[in-house]
């Protein structure tokens, strides 16, 4: 099966130095079972700021196998929350479609990684006529995040503002085949947003890692066979993490 993963701003393993984050470790499960992945991005560094490569598209090798990472020029910004990074979205849509329309390939699967809003509008549009499936990854709540950063006095505005801007974001989540999040409230707030009801269409896949060998070794030698388990949380205490879940957990646990 041929995937096409589309995801910006999130690091390209180039390096072993890299660690491989939720696109490259889902890049890395489809190559292990035999499907074609390409990754559309853009040529800019999100955490740098800064252009990381030229327009066009290469193959990557890595143990898993090889995938082909597809580049789109889309123009530079300096914040995260700022009006170029908006702009940089919808350059990224709209040159990103007129490519897919040109491409020889057709995939059998897009994946694309929510938010940029644009971008899964323009998958959704280019996907349709053509009858191929689309999953949204829900990662953030865009555009409501914008109201949330707000000061107080201009949060009218600012949702005003989101609204006008983009009334499609129902439409990008009722939609797609399947929905997918990487935590419950978030996938719930995309449902809510489409009146979409809960299904086997609709998952929670959670954010992980890949431990190396020597952790797995370290941590196990460590625990002795009579020592209670211990479990250690690495992320952001915000309203996007399942916090009642971890203590829930924590309190099943306990002898």
């Amino acid at each position: 099966m041929k995937v096409w993963i589309l995801k910006d701003s999130e690091p390209l393993p180039l390096t072993p130095a890299v660690k491989p984050l939720r696109a490259a470790m889902l890049t890395e499960a489809l190559m292990a079972r035999g499907h074609a992945v390409r990754w559309w991005c853009s040529t800019i560094s999100h955490f740098h700021k800064t252009r990381e490569a030229e327009a066009g598209h290469y193959t990557l090798t890595n143990a898993k196998g090889s995938y082909v990472v597809q580049r789109i020029e889309a123009g530079l910004y300096a914040r995260n929350l700022s009006l170029a990074r908006l702009l940089h979205h919808r350059r990224l849509a709209k040159r990103w479609r007129l490519v897919a329309e040109q491409s020889l390939e057709t995939p059998d699967l897009i994946l694309c990684a929510y938010p940029m809003i644009e971008w899964a509008g323009e998958a959704l549009a280019y996907a349709k006529p053509r009858g191929i499936p689309v999953v949204v990854d829900v990662r953030d709540q865009w555009p409501d995040t914008f109201v949330n950063y707000a000061p107080p006095l201009l949060k009218p505005f600012v949702w005003l503002a989101a609204k006008i801007l983009y009334p499609n974001v129902p439409t990008l989540f009722r939609q797609p085949k399947a929905l997918t999040s990487m935590s419950a409230p978030v996938l719930r707030w995309a449902l809510d947003k489409a009146q979409r009801p809960e299904g086997p269409d609709t998952r929670i896949f959670y954010l992980g890692t890949s431990l190396s060998q020597t952790v797995q070794q370290s941590t196990r030698a460590s625990l002795p066979a009579d020592h209670p388990m211990q479990c250690l949380f690495l992320g952001t205490l915000g309203h996007t993490a399942d916090v009642l879940t971890i203590a829930n957990t924590a309190r099943t646990c306990t002898p």
